[in-house]
């Protein structure tokens, strides 16, 4: 029974993921002139409020496909709150699709220089390890109880419900996190101490792990990152060990008002990912010329 009604919700919530714990629908083995294309990451890949098909991966697929001469797909490998911790692990857990190239927009989640983000989302779920299932029953109840005890006036983060928080209250609280942490960094230099040790040590891990498999691979940094200590600290790794086998893409001067593009300064909208999409088409077609 628990089951049957895990499988109804998994189709029934526009916000949700499928069963084998990505969003959109099932994918089939790849045919003979298919091109697959993962995109990892945390919430802002996944579609943080929106329906699956005005996340950016869904809306990529569309641009790749209205000129080409062959299949592409895009697998939404995204899931709230992840870093690049979760990413390494996804990439392996969901080797069997696939892909030829992989997409990590990420940053965001692991802006902390000391706490590295742990989350695994998939990889938390014994259910996942032993059958390949992703449950989201539990997930969805942890939200209603989430959104049935959070007041009106303050911020809250559901992931299948649609109300939205104060964007003015988020938009603050995001910036002082970013420069608190940049600032910390900063400090961490002066004191001898390597900022960010735990997220490059894993994000080079990921690259050579996706790189051995022959797989295309992007970086993306995420809007308003570029001139972060993490970002500098990702393009001197690339430019040092992955030169000419990482395509490392800035998206600072794509989104120059994120008022315009997001609705609380990190989590873009319908609109905001339809430019992502148009944009990582054009980085994709350059790059497979």
């Amino acid at each position: 029974m628990f089951f049957c009604a895990d499988y109804y919700l998994h189709y029934r919530l526009p916000q949700g993921f499928n069963t084998e714990g990505y969003r959109g629908a099932l994918l089939d083995d790849k045919e003979e002139n298919e091109y697959r294309i993962a995109c990892f990451g945390g919430s802002t890949t996944y579609g943080y409020l929106l329906a699956k098909n005005e996340s950016y991966p869904f809306l990529l697929e569309q641009e790749l496909q209205k000129k080409a001469d062959k299949k592409y797909s895009v697998a939404n490998l995204g899931a709230n709150g992840q870093g690049i911790y979760g990413v390494s692990k996804d990439v392996d857990y969901y080797d069997y699709l696939n892909y030829d190239a992989a997409i990590i927009y990420d940053g965001y989640n692991d802006r902390n220089p000391v706490d590295f983000n742990l989350l695994d989302f998939r990889g938390s779920d014994f259910i996942f390890h032993l059958f390949k299932y992703k449950t989201i029953t539990f997930f969805y109840l942890k939200d209603k109880y989430t959104l049935w005890n959070t007041p009106e006036n303050e911020v809250s983060k559901p992931v299948f419900d649609k109300r939205s928080a104060s964007s003015v209250k988020i938009k603050n609280t995001l910036s002082e996190y970013f420069s608190k942490n940049d600032s910390l960094a900063e400090a961490m230099f002066l004191n001898n101490k390597k900022p960010y040790e735990e997220y490059l040590k894993c994000l080079e891990k990921t690259l050579t792990n996706l790189i051995s498999k022959n797989i295309k691979t992007y970086y993306v940094c995420q809007p308003n990152s570029y001139n972060s200590t993490q970002q500098k600290l990702v393009r001197e790794l690339i430019n040092k060990k992955f030169t000419t086998k990482i395509r490392y893409i800035n998206l600072s001067d794509a989104f120059e008002n994120m008022d315009e593009y997001s609705f609380d300064g990190m989590h873009l909208t319908l609109k905001g990912n339809l430019r992502l999409a148009k944009i990582m088409n054009d980085s994709i077609q350059q790059y497979l010329q």
